[in-house]
């Protein structure tokens, strides 16, 4: 997940990356469990205990822009990032 928000944001084509992630998890549960691989995903998911791959992103897309919403204004980090960056925020 290191990363994530350079490609992670409105308006961006992401479903060849999450599907890639979707896969990686699957595989991940199925190692965890010893199960089949025709098992259904969200059934191995629910029992190893992880949530989904959307959601995980979406948690820390969230975390990452309350970490940016809680920059002061006049900090130096704030003269590196665009005007297209605080509106994706």
């Amino acid at each position: 997940m290191y990363g994530f928000n350079l490609w992670f944001f409105k308006g961006a084509l992401i479903v060849k990356n999450i599907n890639k992630l979707k896969k990686m998890q699957h595989k991940v549960a199925l190692w965890i469990t010893g199960t089949f691989r025709t098992s259904p995903t969200d059934g191995i998911e629910a029992i190893v205990g992880l949530i989904p791959i959307t959601l995980h992103m979406r948690k820390l897309n969230g975390k990452h822009h309350l970490r940016y919403s809680s920059i002061p204004s006049l900090h130096a980090i704030n003269s590196l990032l665009d005007s297209q960056h605080a509106e994706n925020c």
